[in-house]
């Protein structure tokens, strides 16, 4: 699909094999405030690496601009979700969202689309085709990325899928009537409900896909991590329990791989070391017990490389990880346990083992133990509300984030934590 000139992106693809979708539940008739917080729900491309975010206004806002509601009412939170996108495209990154055609066309909205977005147009087919025709023009006048959630011959950029309002044959059907009409034109796809069916749809031609990003289709199967893995849990639980650094720098240093990645963040922007790091025991040395844990187990995430979609995996996990050590303050838990907590918060699905196999080679606190495995004890409501805030879940986030200082509070917080993995994700791929 089309891409602006900043290193943006184009819209996702959605993909026809995704199977099992239904129809979403009733929501609450209300429309939040314009001071709502927008979170931010991950893209994968076809590379799979995190290329971007939605960032979507609520179903009701959809449904009361097709039933002709006042626009007027609904502009303020229109033009907050397109003031969401700024920091996404500032940063590089494909920034998408879905507004209804009545919104977009008043002039108050429209100054807010930022240069590069990708909007998909709702309810474009019940436009008047010149009114239609007009406010495509002006979005791309504005190097908008212009896609529509239906297929049409009007002059968009790519097709948009929202697999949860469709049946899995509703959505093959646009998809085969999208490609008949405009071939060659990307497709994106949403909602998806599981890791499996937003990689098949990536494989079939999305060119993004988001979804249900940590759950499988298919069950685990028991099993025990791989060599590098299985490593990589030794030399923490080595530290973990007691043992010299010396001895650790040795275990490194025999390891050409990690010794080159220890150096490599070393000397990273990361680490705001002020000159040169050219050894394994220098850089333990100035990384510390606290940082030297916190690298490996960065590592062992990284090692996780069994999906295609491991790259957005693992930045989805250190987004976590940040998030959950900022938000230590309202816990009162250490935040380095937090941030493993995070850390770790998908390794079953990067591995494709059960959470139980996953963290069993490691020495874990009962704590991170019981909130991982059994979803229980003070720790685990951290891992629903990121669940939470990945899924668009609105109101079931804004009742977890009471917890821990409000929404304001960790969706602050949560867009920090984003920036923090992207510069994080860089440092580790090199």
């Amino acid at each position: 699909m089309p891409r602006p000139s900043q290193p943006a992106s184009a819209p996702p693809a959605v993909q026809s094999g995704s199977e099992g979708l239904v129809r979403p539940a009733a929501r609450n008739d209300v429309v939040p405030s314009a001071a709502t917080p927008c979170p931010r729900i991950p893209l994968v491309d076809r590379s799979g690496q995190l290329a971007g975010f939605e960032v979507l206004p609520p179903d009701v806002m959809l449904r009361r601009a097709r039933e002709g509601a006042n626009v007027a009412t609904l502009a303020a939170y229109a033009s907050m979700v397109l003031a969401s996108l700024k920091p996404i495209r500032a940063a590089g990154r494909v920034g998408l969202t879905i507004l209804p055609w009545q919104l977009l066309a008043r002039p108050a909205v429209l100054q807010n689309v930022p240069a590069g977005a990708s909007i998909v147009i709702d309810g474009l087919g019940a436009a008047p085709e010149q009114d239609a025709r007009d406010l495509i023009a002006r979005l791309q006048a504005q190097h908008a990325v212009v896609g529509a959630s239906d297929a049409t011959t009007l002059p968009v950029q790519f097709l948009f899928v929202d697999a949860r309002v469709r049946s899995a044959d509703e959505c093959r059907g646009l998809i085969e009537s999208h490609r008949t009409r405009q071939p060659g034109m990307p497709w994106a796809v949403v909602n998806l409900p599981d890791i499996d069916a937003i990689e098949a749809a990536l494989r079939e031609g999305a060119e993004l896909a988001a979804g249900r990003l940590d759950r499988t289709a298919t069950p685990a199967e028991k099993g025990t991590p791989g060599p590098q893995v299985a490593k990589l849990c030794r030399l923490i639980n080595q530290l973990v329990g007691g043992a010299d650094t010396a001895a650790l720098a040795g275990e490194l240093r025999s390891d050409v791989s990690l010794s080159y990645q220890l150096l490599r963040h070393a000397n990273s922007p990361l680490l705001g070391v002020s000159r040169a790091v050219d050894s394994v025991d220098q850089a333990v040395l100035l990384m510390g017990r606290d940082a030297l844990y916190r690298w490996l187990t960065v590592m062992l995430v990284s090692a996780g490389e069994r999906r295609a979609s491991s790259r957005a995996l693992q930045e989805i996990a250190l987004a976590r990880a940040r998030l959950f050590e900022m938000l230590a303050a309202q816990t009162g838990a250490a935040p380095q346990s937090l941030f493993t907590l995070g850390l770790l918060s998908m390794i079953d699905v990067l591995l494709h083992l059960p959470m139980a196999d996953a963290v069993a080679p490691l020495s874990l606190a009962a704590d991170l133990q019981s909130a991982l495995v059994a979803r229980s004890g003070p720790l685990a409501p951290l891992l629903t509300l990121a669940e939470q805030l990945e899924r668009r879940q609105l109101e079931e986030a804004k009742a977890t984030a009471s917890l821990y200082g409000g929404m304001d509070t960790v969706l602050a917080a949560s867009d920090a934590a984003w920036a923090w993995a992207a510069q994080a994700s860089a440092d580790l791929r090199g």
